[in-house]
């Protein structure tokens, strides 16, 4: 039990967010494509905790609803609805569904590693592409044990002076191209128009050589020509394609639905799909007097149908296998379900037997399509004055797949506790339904900025906005501000991202910077702008002050990076120089632009801006010039980088302190915080044993290389500054600060022994874990610290906190056991996928207990507790005289309680968020008169 007194339990709960979260589908019903999902009895990794754990998490967030997209013109017109989920997208015409994924597999060295450590075929030699554009296998004897493995991506095969970075020291901060997105967009890239595709069974080839991708499809035969697909319940939910600089191809404020009916598919047959338990389902029901004998289905692109000796219809792909339990058939009369017997057939085959495959001419193309698996349903009899349903549950035994990784960046979250995510996606999930897409947007290696808003509780997408053009677009940074209008920057390489009311609507360079501001709907543009010069621009952090101004930071090689007030020079002074840009809320003006550097490469990583107006800038510079002011480290310190911190005044004309940050190894800033008092907060990584520390949690470098803290105040002094890590390598990559002065740390961690407070997940085996730190306002305790991973690599990116206290963490998994509770996915499917987690604080309770003057228990008694801050609550005790008071803030109580003939008695309680009080409160039998 959770409510143990004098014990503080610490819940976590993580949550793999996307677009529209796993679609329920076919019922007669059957549960298509379910996530096997992790609970605290099932899962080796929750254990009992100890009492530095002082949060929990949200059990419901991340419980989002099956979206059911309709088509308004952003896919190919045959197409009426589609569900675009992690690994896989559904279809849905009046020809049939098409389900399309992709198989995935981990190489190591060139060569192709099965789960079981089989190796075969090298990463050039997986797929050949024909001159027709499919992709073959050029090795199709190769029959992995376990086909969907997730591969290993290149951010964590680096040498360890690059690890983190994702850089090499010419190009800091080059992205690498493996991302695959569960936020797929209708739009894709490399798309042409056309038909359906005629061999469902093709492979495509993705910018992932070690993926492959299948279409299968279900074609109910014989059904009605002049069927109707109808939507039903509503959802709030919308998606927006915010593509190209032309609004007009835009689609805004697509509807999503709970579920979709075939009415009429047979004569007095519908087929509901609908989601169930994270499912896709099914239902076949089958109204009075039908005829259930009409049914009759067929897969096109499997290898194999058959139907196991538990009435288990297996259906056999080419790189896994998937099962449709056996059917649960009943009826509804009066008021009860009563079953029939039934189960499937295969064309008249016996248990066991392999379907040899059917030819069906294709009337309408007038050609044969071969490898056509039959199935339909035998039904013992039953009363036909009432409706029939069959539901057979459909499962994959084995992982789907997806085709590249998600990447989720940057987290913000607005007063209200709604959480906005950003990051990159890739636009197509399987090339080889290219023909279902209507237009031709780009290439299908490139990626888009992706923004999506949940609710406070996770339980609901508010939106979800796609932001990009015809090559690559990446969203870096997020901030949100009071009316709920989100900024964005990041990096685009497209000739057509989507400018509206832009200071430069052209690329310049290479690559460019852009500002984007889009409005509280999530389905327009308020400004969108290309920031940058004649080489290689990056945007990686924005924020945005209390005026809505705001503030980006990123790198630049250009000489001729837009400039205003030009105090620290009108170019670059180096290879490489990071800039600060402040733009006013319409985005019609640059209030301050300016070069931040020195003679060599300078990087802005984060940004942070004060009630004041005031700029804190962090990054890495190897310049031995690098501007300083009031610095309290003057000079270089030596190795590759140093860390730098800069605080810029509001008109952007003068250095309020700057300095240099670091020791004799490598230091990076990665991410800045100011609180509402003016300090800031910096966290990074250092390979330096003499990094700079003052009142240090950690004196010393635990290992290749930490995390390192630091938190200056408003001078520019540092109040604290010190080491976090293990034996092994860290790295922080976001930091957040409370009101009360407390910071909160995200990054990734491959070290054993990484100092946790909880016991609640135990490193895992994988290289990589994803850690959430809460240190003190002063340093020197962690509040709460505790892994975030599962068997591959994982990290954390970015952290917000909300004026209650809770964190809310972002990043991605590469891990197919990541931690999950109650989480909408309970699998991986990409390379890497995001996660989005929420971590409470855990409030404090008072168990109470009512007595009289001998002891005895007085039940039912009126009990009201109030508190200081206009708190009031009024239970009653139970026949025992107990009560309980839960979810309470940290205050002052007082607590009354009130029977006929008793006096009133009062007792005042003092509140700590992670702690509970037990009372007794005495009452006074009244005497009588």
């Amino acid at each position: 039990m959770r409510n143990i007194v004098h014990r503080c339990v610490f819940r976590l709960f993580l949550s793999i967010a996307s677009l529209c979260l796993f679609f329920g589908v076919l019922i007669i019903n059957s549960s298509v494509f379910g996530s096997s999902l992790i609970s605290a009895n099932q899962s080796n990794r929750y254990a009992s905790v100890d009492n530095a754990a002082k949060v929990k998490a949200q059990e419901d967030y991340g419980k989002l609803p099956f979206c059911f997209i309709q088509n308004k013109g952003q896919v190919n017109g045959s197409i009426k609805f589609y569900e675009k989920q992690k690994g896989y997208s559904i279809f849905f015409t009046k020809r049939g569904i098409y389900v399309s994924f992709a198989s995935n597999y981990r190489l190591r060295d060139g060569r192709q590693e099965t789960e079981g450590g089989r190796q075969t075929l090298g990463r050039s030699h997986l797929l050949k592409t024909t001159g027709s554009g499919e992709a073959h296998d050029e090795n199709p004897s190769v029959s992995p044990k376990s086909p969907f493995v997730f591969a290993k991506s290149p951010f964590f095969n680096k040498p360890p002076h690059s690890l983190f970075s994702n850089k090499s020291p010419q190009s800091p901060f080059s992205k690498t191209l493996t991302h695959f997105s569960p936020f797929s967009k209708g739009g894709s890239r490399g798309i042409t128009q056309g038909n359906i595709p005629q061999n469902s069974q093709e492979e495509a080839q993705t910018n992932n050589p070690c993926l492959k991708t299948e279409t299968i499809r279900l074609m109910p035969l014989g059904a009605n020509k002049h069927l109707e697909i109808t939507p039903e319940g509503l959802q709030e939910a919308k998606v927006n394609y915010l593509i190209g600089k032309n609004p007009e191809d835009w689609k805004t404020n697509i509807p999503t639905y709970q579920a979709i009916v075939y009415k009429d598919m047979y004569q007095d047959i519908d087929m509901r799909f609908y989601g169930n338990n994270h499912q896709l389902e099914y239902d076949i029901i089958i109204k009075p007097g039908a005829n259930p004998s009409r049914i009759k289905f067929a897969y096109r692109g499997i290898e194999d149908l058959r139907i196991n000796k538990e009435g288990d219809l297996e259906i056999y792909l080419k790189n896994g296998k998937m099962a449709q339990k056996k059917p649960y058939i009943y009826q509804e009369i009066n008021g009860k379900r009563v079953e029939v017997k039934g189960g499937f057939t295969i064309s008249g085959l016996a248990f066991g037997v392999q379907n040899t495959g059917h030819t069906i001419r294709d009337t309408k193309r007038g050609t044969q399509n071969t490898r056509h698996f039959i199935y339909g349903f035998r039904i013992a009899s039953y009363d036909k004055r009432y409706p029939l349903t069959i539901d057979p549950a459909l499962v994959y035994s084995t992982y789907l797949g997806g085709n590249n990784s998600d990447e989720g960046y940057k987290i913000a979250v607005d007063s209200l506790g709604n959480a906005y995510i950003t990051g990159e996606t890739r636009s197509d999930n399987f090339p080889a339904i290219s023909a279902l897409y209507k237009n031709k947007i780009g290439d299908a290696r490139f990626s888009d900025v992706f923004v999506t808003k949940l609710n406070a509780s996770g339980t609901r997408i508010i939106y979800s906005t796609y932001l990009g053009g015809n090559s690559d677009d990446i969203g870096n940074g997020i901030a949100v501000d009071s009316s709920g209008n989100v900024s964005l920057t990041g990096f685009t390489n497209s000739t057509n991202f989507p400018t509206v009311m832009a200071l430069y609507k052209n690329k310049e360079g290479e690559s460019d910077a852009f500002i984007a501001k889009i409005n509280t709907s999530g389905d327009n543009l308020v400004y969108s702008t290309y920031l940058g010069g004649s080489s290689s621009d990056w945007g990686r952090g924005i924020v945005v002050d209390t005026f809505g101004n705001a503030y980006v930071t990123g790198w630049t090689y250009s000489n001729n990076f837009p400039t205003v007030s030009t105090f620290m020079g009108s170019k670059a002074a180096g290879y490489q120089d990071a800039f600060i840009t402040k733009i006013n809320p319409s985005g019609s003006e640059l209030i301050y632009s300016l070069y931040l550097g020195g003679n060599n490469y300078d990087t802005g990583n984060g940004i942070a801006v004060d009630t004041f107006g005031n700029a804190y800038v962090t990054g890495y510079t190897n310049s031995t010039n690098f501007p300083i002011a009031s610095a309290i480290h003057k000079s270089y310190a030596g190795g590759y980088h140093d860390a730098f911190i800069t605080k810029i005044n509001p008109s952007g004309n003068k250095l309020v302190y700057s300095t240099y940050l670091g020791g004799s190894g490598d230091d990076i800033g990665y991410e800045i915080a100011v609180d509402i008092s003016g300090n800031a907060y910096i966290t990074g990584l250092t390979w330096s044993n003499n990094f700079p520390t003052t009142s240090p949690l950690y004196k010393n470098i635990a290992g290749n290389n930490d995390v390192f803290i630091t938190k200056l105040n408003t001078a520019g002094s540092v109040i604290y500054s010190t080491y976090l890590g293990g034996s092994m390598y860290e790295s922080g990559h976001g930091i957040a600060a409370d009101i009360s002065g407390n910071a909160y740390i995200t990054g990734v961690t491959r070290s054993d022994d990484f100092p946790a407070t909880s016991a609640l997940y135990e490193r895992s085996a994988g290289n990589n874990d994803a850690f959430i730190v809460k240190l003190n306002a002063a340093g020197n305790k962690l509040l709460y610290s505790l892994y975030l991973g599962g068997g591959n690599e994982d990290a954390g990116y970015g952290v917000a906190v909300d004026t209650g206290g809770n964190a809310y963490v972002a990043g991605r998994t590469g891990s197919d056991n990541f931690p999950v509770i109650s989480a909408v996915y309970g699998n991986k499917t990409g390379d890497h996928d995001i996660f989005i987690t929420k971590i409470a604080l855990m409030k404090g309770k008072i168990y109470g207990y009512v007595a009289d003057s001998e002891n005895s228990p007085v039940g039912y008694a009126s009990i009201v507790l109030k508190g200081t801050k206009a708190m009031s609550r009024f239970i009653l005790s139970d026949e025992n005289g107990s009560f309980q008071f839960r979810d309470l803030d940290a205050d002052m109580y007082t607590i009354s309680a009130m029977k006929k003939g008793y006096e009133e008695a009062r007792k005042k309680v003092g509140i700590e968020e992670d702690k509970v009080k037990v009372i007794m409160i005495r009452m006074k039998k009244k005497q009588q008169s």
